[in-house]
């Protein structure tokens, strides 16, 4: 995505052929409930926390290092 870059004044990145590149897939229908079990983090200090929020990442690639 790009809109993230430019709303921060910078320039997206392109990608580049034959150049390692991060992806993430997202679906933006996709509901789940913002509850402990599902946070990443060990806190809970979300205005979420409760809530069943849309969109959710399904899965992410990143280059090897």
């Amino acid at each position: 995505s790009t809109r993230p870059a430019q709303i921060l004044g910078q320039t997206p990145p392109a990608p580049i052929p034959q150049q390692p590149a991060e992806l993430t897939l997202f679906d933006p229908q996709a509901t789940w409930p913002a509850t402990p079990a599902f946070l990443k983090s060990p806190a809970t200090n979300t205005p979420w926390l409760g809530q069943t929020l849309r969109g959710q990442i399904l899965k992410t690639w990143t280059p090897p290092t």
